[in-house]
């Protein structure tokens, strides 16, 4: 989010930050030299001196403390705020400090892909990945929750199933066994149930059909517990 100048918050005596970000991204990205090394450069540029404030070599916190009381500020380095927007006084200490930051050349325009139909793996059914492949766009663990938090479950269905490795396979809702199926001769026989089959048309994953087939070269028999609901493709 980008803030007008006017709009930072501010210290009592004028100081704004460049930047707003919470300290609960440092541990997930084990950036923890940051806050390290804004709280020693702190007291360096008021003195004026150079300091190593490289993560794996040996920190005394209690002398950093002492350096930062010595120059009138907090053990910590926490300074009170005031709101931008309101100037009314933030009942809150925050943490202000210099720090070094270098920007992700990564721009939007660089980004920017799109396109109708890829490539899919002869193994899996699934689109290639990679801009330079000509594949599919990735959807990582974050963007999938986004989606879904934002209750777009819908829209993650059909590109994660139906423009995906939707494949159709057919069970016998009694004995919970697949079925051999031809629709192009009507072709529709359980060898277990023979004539009392009934068989149903169930959307199924290339992916969870290929795992199906390794449990059976296993010989680990799988049976399917169906929902009635589903459409009857054919009775006999």
């Amino acid at each position: 989010m980008v803030y007008d100048e006017t709009d930072m918050p501010f210290t009592k005596k004028g100081v704004k930050p460049d930047m707003i970000f919470s300290p609960m991204s440092l541990p997930t990205r084990m950036t923890m030299s940051v806050p390290f090394e804004s709280v020693i450069s702190k007291y360096c540029a008021y003195k004026g001196i150079i300091k190593d404030c490289t993560i794996f070599k040996q920190l005394d916190r209690d002398a950093v403390k002492k350096d930062l009381e010595t120059i009138g500020f907090k053990s910590d380095g926490s300074e009170r705020m005031f709101n931008g927007m309101t100037g009314k006084f933030m009942d809150v200490e925050i943490f202000l400090g210099p720090n070094y930051y270098q920007t992700l050349q990564k721009f939007t325009n660089d980004a920017l892909y799109s396109h109708k139909v890829s490539a899919t793996d002869a193994i899996t059914h699934q689109g290639i990945e990679g801009k330079s492949n000509n594949g599919c766009l990735k959807l990582g663990e974050m963007e999938v929750s986004v989606l879904g938090s934002s209750g777009s479950t819908e829209f993650l269905s059909e590109k994660l199933f139906d423009h995906s490795d939707k494949f159709d396979i057919y069970i016998c809702s009694n004995c919970g066994k697949r079925c051999i199926v031809n629709d192009d001769y009507g072709i529709y026989r359980c060898n277990t149930c023979k004539n009392d089959a009934k068989i149903y048309k169930v959307p199924f994953g290339w992916a969870n059909k290929q795992f199906y087939d390794e449990l059976e070269s296993c010989n680990i028999g799988c049976r399917f517990n169906l929902n009635i609901n589903k459409k009857v493709v054919n009775e006999e």
